[in-house]
Formats: structure tokens, C-alpha cells, sequence
């Protein structure tokens, strides 16, 4: 015959475990740590970024390409648009061949937030061939590429 104290262990097992989880969720909540994450995880909290796209102008649609030649340089057209929290100055480097240090022109822009800056530079080409333009914004670690035609004879 089983002992009536070993078979009712679970009568007193089941409250002292509840009454501990209790215990246990009402420190969580009470902690500012745990609040603050829940809140973040249960909320829609605006995410800051920068976009970085060709810009759109007569001058280069008519030339059916993101650049124009002009002899032995190479116009560049691109925007820089901040949906930031704060005003940043942020660099941006535009190569033709950036592994040959060729052609590399820098800058930076000044951004206030919700603002968007149409930057246009010149780089030069190393020949007369059809280029490929990078667009870069280092410290963000974006970058756009376009093939930039070749020149006319």
C-alpha cells in the first residue's frame, strides 16, 4: 500500500511552485530593465536611415544614363536624403576606379533631418572606355554604381 503523504506530494509541490512564478513575473515587471524592453518590443519606434539614390535630372535622363561625359570627366548626379533624429554631416567619395585611386572625388554633405541634398560632381575617366561611377557613403556603408557611356568619337 503507498503512503497517503508520498502520493499527495504534488498538493503541496503545485501552490509553493505557482506562488513562486508569481512572485517571479511581478519582480519582472516591477524592473524598469524588463519594462523598458517590453515596451520596445510591443511598440512601433521609428527607425533613423539615410537614403542614397541617383537623382533624377533633364540633363542625364536625356543622356539615358545616371552620367554624362564631358571630355575626360564624368558628371555625377545622386541625392542624399536623412530620416535621421539629428543634423549629420555625412562623407561621400564618387570613383571611377576607386582600387586604382583614379578619379576619386570627395565631399560632404550637411544634412538636417527630413532634408534631402542633391549633390552633382565631376570625377575624371581614365580613358574613353564606358565607366562604372560608385557612389559611396563610407560610414554608413552604402553605395550605388552606375555604367557610365563611353565616349563619342
Amino acid at each position: 500500500m503507498a503512503d497517503p503523504d508520498s502520493a499527495r506530494w504534488h498538493h503541496r509541490v503545485v501552490p509553493v511552485t505557482g506562488i513562486v512564478l508569481a512572485l517571479l513575473a511581478v519582480a519582472a515587471l516591477v524592473s524598469p530593465g524588463f519594462r523598458d524592453q517590453v515596451v520596445l518590443s510591443t511598440s512601433r519606434q521609428p527607425q533613423p536611415f539615410v537614403e542614397l539614390f541617383f537623382t533624377q535630372t533633364a540633363q542625364y535622363a536625356d543622356a539615358g544614363s545616371r552620367c554624362v561625359r564631358d571630355g575626360d570627366s564624368l558628371g555625377v548626379a545622386f541625392t542624399v536624403a536623412s530620416h535621421l533624429e539629428a543634423p549629420d554631416s555625412l562623407a561621400f567619395q564618387v570613383s571611377v576606379d576607386p582600387a586604382r585611386d583614379e578619379g576619386i572625388q570627395r565631399g560632404v554633405v550637411d544634412l538636417d533631418p527630413g532634408e534631402s541634398r542633391d549633390v552633382r560632381t565631376w570625377v575624371t575617366a581614365p580613358d574613353d572606355r564606358a565607366q562604372t561611377v560608385t557612389v559611396r557613403l563610407p560610414d554608413l556603408d552604402q553605395e550605388l554604381r552606375a555604367r557610365c557611356p563611353a565616349a563619342r568619337p
